[in-house]
């Protein structure tokens, strides 16, 4: 199925609505099921985009460890395997608003994680919407 997905990439629209759709899910997940060493390892990917913004050496795997700490929160394999698979369908993408917008991908990483700290579905829900919006309006001339 992976395999598939990858060579699939040109279904750019699907794998916007497949976001959409799991990247709530799994962060409620990780909400759910994180231990204290995963919160200290979301802040430091938090910390690492940060610094490396204010350095002008931002790149994808900045913006990736932030979800795949998230994603190791779940303690779900499946959950684990899938949001791998989906990072790979995005990571050129999440490379370009890196270099376009990459205080913005940091501004919205700190809303998700400070709602995912605090507990609170109703704001994590909300600011992952606000970054699904902001991150799709950057890549608005994929079809």
């Amino acid at each position: 199925m992976a395999f598939g997905m990858i060579l699939a990439r040109g279904m750019t629209r699907d794998v916007l609505e497949f976001r959409k759709m799991f990247e709530p899910a799994y962060t409620l997940q990780a909400m759910h099921n994180a231990k204290p060493h995963d919160h200290v390892l979301i802040q430091q990917t938090i910390d690492a985009m940060a610094s490396a913004i204010i350095n002008g050496e931002q790149t994808a795997l900045h913006d990736v460890a932030f979800h795949r700490a998230i994603l190791q929160a779940t303690h779900n394999p499946m959950t684990i395997r899938v949001g791998e698979t989906l990072i790979q369908l995005i990571e050129a993408a999440l490379e370009t608003s890196m270099q376009t917008l990459p205080e913005v991908a940091l501004k919205d990483h700190q809303a998700i994680y400070a709602a995912l700290r605090a507990g609170d579905e109703a704001a994590l829900r909300a600011a992952i919407e606000i970054s699904s919006e902001s991150w799709e309006t950057n890549l608005a001339y994929i079809d």
